[in-house]
């Protein structure tokens, strides 16, 4: 499990099935570098009125993956200010 924090650089809206279906990933500037971060489907963080923009700082908590697009952190759960909202329990298992 790992943690990350800092700055969010960049919203990425991946295409789903249905509008709310796509998933959303972050870049976070943190330590000088940019992260990738995989976070849950559109409609799941409209619901939790999580709203996310660049500029905003967040903590994430997740697990580390290598894939074809290289380092990914899938998060288990996400800090904005005083909301936490939890995406995955600690075997990665949605909450969705």
């Amino acid at each position: 499990m790992r943690t990350a924090e800092g700055k969010i650089t960049e919203v990425i809206y991946l295409p789903g099935v249905t509008p709310d279906g796509g998933m959303v990933e972050v870049r976070l500037q943190c330590a000088g570098q940019n992260q990738l971060i995989r976070l849950a489907p559109v409609g799941f963080l409209k619901q939790s009125g999580l709203l996310l923009r660049e500029g905003d700082t967040v903590t994430v908590k997740g697990f580390p993956v290598t894939g074809m697009e290289g380092d990914l952190l899938v998060a288990t759960e996400l800090r904005k200010g005083e909301k936490t909202l939890s995406l995955r329990d600690t075997r990665g298992r949605q909450a969705w």
